[in-house]
């Protein structure tokens, strides 16, 4: 994690009390000693704990996944998505209740919370409901804003080189108004640019290790989709839709997962500490 005052340099020390992470050139003296105290809250500071890495926080996600808890939670939300097959509109049900459950892992697992959310975490408001899955449709719309503009300036839809540059030019930004979301638990931060600058600038590094990341991970989505839909191809609708809707809700709780332990170990890194 970066210190909190420098976001281009990793954290030495942890305060103790307040848990703010700071460098060598933050924390303070305390007298002619060998201890040094939190330049936030004055208490006590320890040596920071080494950073969990990106493959490290890929295996807590996916440990939290492949609990009985994500497998059964996968398989039933892959209900709607086999009887669109029969009822088209289901397809729009599977497609909320993944968004809205994949910010709920983002703040449980953004929190510190062991496993995935379960019923104590369940939103019983509609409106809230509503609201999680508005929140990651507006994130998916923003990253494909270049490819839109192109479709309108130009009249036609690229193909090859261009709309993968198009494609991966969205994923740039887009992971910021995800952590803007996440951050703030406010689905307007997802189009408010002056978030996005804000985590972009208070921790350069720690972002572009994110994107890089988000990037990947976007790639691997993909291809995971186009093969479990050709390898489908000739199943049965409802047994081959139910299959794919179950491996692809998977992958999203994994993703889901893996940005909630970004956002707990660099919440001060980007200040929402």
């Amino acid at each position: 994690m970066a210190c909190a005052n420098h976001p281009s340099v990793d954290e030495t020390h942890a305060c103790t009390s307040c848990d703010g992470r700071w460098c060598t050139a933050c924390v303070i003296p305390v007298g002619a000693t060998a201890h040094r105290a939190c330049p936030r809250c004055g208490h006590a500071v320890r040596a920071a704990a080494p950073e969990r890495g990106v493959v490290a926080q890929a295996v807590d996600a996916a440990r939290r996944v492949a609990s009985i808890e994500g497998l059964t939670t996968a398989a039933g939300f892959a209900i709607p998505a086999a009887l669109a097959a029969l009822v088209p509109v289901l397809f729009v049900v599977w497609i909320a209740a993944v968004v809205g459950y994949y910010f709920a892992i983002i703040h449980h697992v953004g929190a510190g919370h062991t496993g995935l959310p379960g019923p104590s975490d369940a939103r019983d408001d509609l409106i809230d409901t509503v609201g999680l899955a508005v929140r990651g449709v507006l994130c998916a719309v923003l990253g494909t804003v270049p490819l839109l503009v192109w479709v309108r300036v130009t009249h036609r839809f690229p193909s090859g080189e261009v709309l993968l540059v198009l494609l991966l030019a969205g994923q740039t930004y887009m992971p910021a108004a995800l952590l803007a979301v996440a951050f703030s638990n406010r689905g307007l931060a997802a189009v408010w640019p002056v978030a996005w600058v804000r985590i972009v600038t208070r921790a350069p590094l720690a972002y572009v290790r994110f994107v890089a990341t988000w990037v990947a991970s976007v790639a691997l989505g993909g291809l995971l989709v186009v093969t479990t839909r050709d390898l489908l191809a000739g199943v049965n609708a409802l047994l081959g839709n139910y299959v794919a809707a179950f491996i692809w809700t998977l992958y999203s709780f994994v993703q889901a997962a893996m940005i909630g332990n970004h956002v707990r170990h660099e919440a001060a890194a980007y200040g929402w500490d």
